[in-house]
């Protein structure tokens, strides 16, 4: 397990941009690797680095921008997104580094919707660490 590792390590240093070096670094994974990060670790090496325009890890998540639709658009006829309970604050030590949003999928329309097994994680980050200039949701505050 740990020759995997350090083998992973090697491969991941050499993913910058092309395809097939992340396709290769995919592939020396195990057998059964389980891509599973706790809150601050997405906050840490994940969203704070897509906000400061850092490099990312390889990767195979596809982020679908949905702050560019209107509600209207992603409700639809099919079902909306539904808040449920309060915000998880994730600390860094005793300092909260960011928010973790819970969300329930409800097929239908809105106050008619049937509850659904599909459930979805906001983050967002504490307003500390957001870079001067922007918003939480990563607009410039003039922009439209």
């Amino acid at each position: 397990m740990e020759q995997n590792q350090n083998k992973n390590k090697g491969v991941a240093a050499d993913c910058s941009t092309s395809s097939d070096d992340v396709e290769r670094y995919f592939n020396s994974l195990p057998v059964g690797y389980r891509f599973a990060p706790s809150d601050d670790e997405l906050i840490r090496y994940y969203l704070l680095r897509k906000i400061n325009n850092e490099h990312l890890p390889p990767n195979r998540i596809h982020v679908v921008d949905l702050y560019n639709y209107s509600p209207q658009q992603l409700a639809g006829e099919l079902g909306y997104w539904k808040p449920t309970g309060t915000d998880k604050t994730i600390l860094d030590g005793k300092k909260p580094m960011g928010f973790r949003k819970s969300l329930d999928y409800y097929e239908g329309k809105q106050r008619d919707g049937t509850k659904t097994n599909w459930k979805m994680h906001e983050y967002l980050l504490h307003q500390s660490l957001v870079p001067s200039g922007a918003t939480a949701r990563g607009k410039k505050p003039n922009a439209v």
